[in-house]
């Protein structure tokens, strides 16, 4: 498998719990072995860590976006901002950085992991995005479930 987790700068290969073995029924054998990288979103904004909540916040509602990966001075991931992280702190967003609420443990998916097991992966973790990154580390896209919909019309 060629999804990985990424938590506190560690990259490791994604295991998924022996709960987790539930199979997405397969729509179209070619369309669910392909790279994801067919249907990623490939032009993304990015926040820091430092960033203050609030312009992220003003940011994913210009964008309509629900959610942003969250890069260090370097340009590698290490978290994700999503509108979940922003609906659990509620009206404090003026008080919190990104760093605070951003979310750590990544599950991360290189471009030639399949649609097929992206799908998978996000219906057993309960999850609605996955960053794509590169060969370095790289960012290079996000796959989210609407990304997945649109992909099947």
């Amino acid at each position: 498998m060629s999804l990985r987790e990424i938590s506190n700068k560690k990259i490791e290969t994604y295991t998924p719990s022996r709960d987790s073995q539930k199979k997405p029924t397969d729509l179209s054998p070619d369309h669910m072995t392909q790279g994801i990288s067919k249907i990623m979103t490939t032009n993304l904004s990015t926040v820091t860590p430092e960033e203050d909540l609030l312009v992220a916040w003003k940011l994913m509602s210009e964008l309509g976006v629900h959610h942003l990966p969250v890069v260090s001075a370097e340009g590698e991931l290490i978290g994700i901002l999503s509108d979940r992280d922003l609906a659990r702190i509620g009206h404090q967003i003026t008080s919190f950085f990104v760093k605070d609420i951003m979310t750590k443990r990544v599950i991360i998916a290189s471009e030639e992991t399949s649609v097929s097991e992206v799908i998978q992966v996000m219906i057993n973790e309960k999850i609605s995005s996955i960053p794509v990154l590169d060969a370095s580390n790289k960012i290079k896209g996000i796959v989210t479930d609407t990304d997945i919909l649109k992909s099947l019309c």
